[in-house]
């Protein structure tokens, strides 16, 4: 049987992991998003945790890997200057113009 303390130590992990996956890739994996809202619906479902834990780990996390809050990141992200480039770099794929690399999904 698992306990709450327990349940958000993994909480956290599963958290840590899918901030880093989107910090390296830009994208977020869609297998570990499915993956940590069914952990989480099950334990909102069986009342284990409340809203308020579950935000707390989330928040923790995300300072963790990102070193700043998600409000801070979102401004940040919001506010980030365009890149202005040549017309013709339009011809490449998105994801290389975007610096995803296929080596690190």
């Amino acid at each position: 049987m698992i306990d709450k303390d327990s349940y958000l130590d993994k909480l956290k992990i599963l958290l840590q992991e899918r901030y880093a996956y989107l910090q390296r890739c830009e994208v977020a994996s869609p297998e570990l998003i499915q993956y940590l809202e069914g952990y989480l619906s099950a334990a909102r479902t069986l009342d284990a945790v409340s809203y308020d834990e579950i935000k707390a780990v989330m928040d923790k996390a995300h300072y963790e890997v990102f070193g700043k809050t998600v409000e801070e990141r979102q401004l940040a992200e919001l506010y980030a200057p365009v890149p202005q480039g040549d017309p013709d770099d339009l011809e490449l794929p998105t994801w290389i113009r975007w610096g995803v690399r296929l080596d690190r999904l």
